[in-house]
């Protein structure tokens, strides 16, 4: 079976990079993401073990992709697309990385490498000419919203790649890491790309009215204040990388709000309303999951009775219903505390307007990202 880097070539000329994701027209949207992740599954099958980079991914990858067919399942649809997008981002940062052997890419040297890039710009460039014509406002404002998260991930990721093969290292084997982190974030990147490109691809029947969308710099300011309020040691250093995490987030909703890419903002805010609870969460008591439970199945029934375009609190209810599957954790008692308590009531917030504010202009947030093993 050919890979996707040897299907893609030739589908970026056509335009039909799409493709990949379904094999017929007319599909409904669960039948094409169900196609997707089958068609990812045998690529990463077809992956040989005796490349480290690949027998070290494929455990995380084929994870992600089980949890996005079982979310499928489940009726969860848009978690489900949701997973299938961490997937395919993962496969094709590895896929890029692993084009080239380490000696190949120190042979060709930063000329070789900024090729590379320049090939990945040409299939991005096809692919936002194509999705930047796309009328979202018939699609569910989930998957509009993730669809604009990629679209804001994929440029940074794909330009931002090319600072690693600028560090000055002289070592062969510092040179070569240095080529395939740049190769590595460049693939993360087209592959958010394609993914936007396969949410456009989709076929929804949507019934409701859509969910009006508006600047959230408020919120975000907000929130932000209340991130630096709370960067203080210990909590600084006790929860450091969470810290770093939640910045980034919340640096991707600011991006994406200046860009008037409202969907995309306002899924970044709950994200990162979810994250900044996270840090100090307490585990619920008995008497407070059953409530927990009561809380959701309400929520459920009143998303699903709407008639205005809730799926994105419905991605983040089935978040918690998967939490709370099976038998659930400590962890996924609080992840579903937290949807309950605090994301679902955020979102509903939004809804009643943009809050009187006298705070300035979002500022931008400094983020320091440093590569750990397929971050």
């Amino acid at each position: 079976m050919k890979s996707i880097s040897k299907l893609r070539a030739g589908l970026v000329g056509l335009g039909l990079l799409s493709a990949l994701a379904a094999t017929a027209t007319g599909q409904d949207a669960g039948s094409r993401i169900k196609t997707q992740i089958d068609h990812l599954r045998q690529e990463l099958k077809s992956k040989p073990d005796s490349n480290s980079d690949w027998k070290e991914a494929k455990s995380d990858i084929g994870e992600s992709l089980q949890q996005a067919d079982d979310a499928l399942r489940a009726g969860h649809l848009y978690l489900s697309l949701e997973d299938l997008s961490e997937a395919w981002s993962s496969f094709g940062a590895i896929e890029s990385q692993t084009e080239k052997s380490p000696d190949e890419l120190v042979k060709g040297g930063l000329l070789g490498v900024d090729s590379e890039l320049q090939k990945m710009r040409l299939e991005v460039s096809a692919i936002e000419k194509r999705t930047g014509q796309q009328d979202w406002d018939a699609f569910p404002v989930a998957v509009r919203a993730m669809a604009e998260r990629a679209q804001g991930r994929a440029r940074p990721l794909l330009e931002g790649g090319r600072g690693f093969a600028s560090l000055p290292d002289k070592q062969k084997s510092a040179v070569s890491e240095n080529y395939t982190s740049a190769l590595f974030y460049a693939g993360k990147g087209r592959a958010q790309a394609e993914f936007n490109d396969f949410c456009a691809s989709l076929d929804f029947a949507r019934k409701t009215a859509p969910l009006p969308l508006r600047s959230f710099s408020n919120e975000l300011q907000v929130l932000q204040d209340r991130v630096a309020a709370a960067y203080q040691p210990p909590r600084s250093i006790k929860h450091h990388s969470g810290f770093i995490h939640l910045n980034s987030t919340l640096k991707l909703a600011g991006e994406l709000n200046a860009a008037k890419l409202y969907a995309g903002a306002l899924y970044q805010y709950l994200d990162a309303t979810q994250e900044f609870a996270s840090l100090d969460a307490v585990t619920p008591t008995v008497a407070h999951r059953l409530q927990l439970r009561k809380s959701l199945h309400e929520m459920r029934a009143q998303l699903d009775s709407s008639q205005k375009d809730e799926s994105l609190a419905q991605l983040y209810v089935e978040r918690a219903d998967t939490a709370l599957a099976n038998s659930p954790s400590t962890d996924d008692w609080i992840t579903a505390k937290i949807i309950v308590e605090q994301v679902l009531p955020a979102y509903f917030a939004t809804l009643k307007g943009s809050p009187p504010s006298d705070h300035r202009p979002p500022a931008g947030i400094t983020v320091t990202l440093v590569r750990w093993p397929y971050t």
